[in-house]
């Protein structure tokens, strides 16, 4: 299972979007909701876990203008998923701008994705400006608190064509864990 538990962005009407974000369109479509009620998305979650045998469930959600960047109302969100289903969560969020507040989801979440994006700056500016403006030591140092939390390669991002790379620390090093080592990447 998987939800978006805010369907808007803060970077939605400025020259900061990323080219291929499809957050609005299926709010403004009436496909959704602009923002999901915890106990809502627990009895949904609780039906599909009976019905369809879920055994996980996808968080994002659309950043926010707060500090915390959306990373609170995940924290309701999966809180409320976790007492009534166990399941096993994965969110996905833009990093705080105090990454200690990656801390809040320790109890709820499983898993973690802070995804970049692209890796080379200059496609970043282009596809994702809103992320181009986060100082890529800033999603480093998101990725290793969260992997001081959750664990190794239970931290995640994305690498140009979507291929989703792991993270762990090794030998205090910070390096990727998949086939795709050999990326040029720093």
């Amino acid at each position: 299972m998987a939800t978006t538990t805010i369907q808007t962005c803060v970077y939605w009407n400025t020259a900061k979007r990323r080219k291929f974000c499809a957050i609005e369109p299926s709010l403004k479509s009436g496909a959704t909701i602009a923002k999901k009620k915890p106990e809502l998305l627990a009895e949904v979650a609780l039906a599909a876990q009976k019905r369809d045998h879920v055994k996980h469930v996808t968080l994002t959600t659309g950043t926010t203008s707060t500090p915390d960047k959306g990373i609170d109302h995940l924290m309701e969100i999966a809180c409320a998923l976790k007492e009534a289903t166990g399941l096993l969560i994965h969110a996905q969020f833009e990093p705080p701008e105090d990454i200690r507040m990656i801390d809040r989801l320790s109890d709820s979440v499983d898993t973690v994705g802070i995804y970049v994006e692209t890796f080379d700056r200059e496609v970043l500016k282009y596809v994702a400006p809103c992320k181009a403006e986060i100082p890529f030591q800033h999603y480093v140092d998101a990725w290793k608190r969260s992997v001081d939390i959750f664990g190794d390669s239970q931290v995640s991002s994305w690498k140009g064509s979507h291929h989703r790379v792991p993270f762990h620390f090794k030998y205090g090093r910070f390096t990727p864990s998949s086939t795709l080592t050999a990326m040029k990447w720093l």
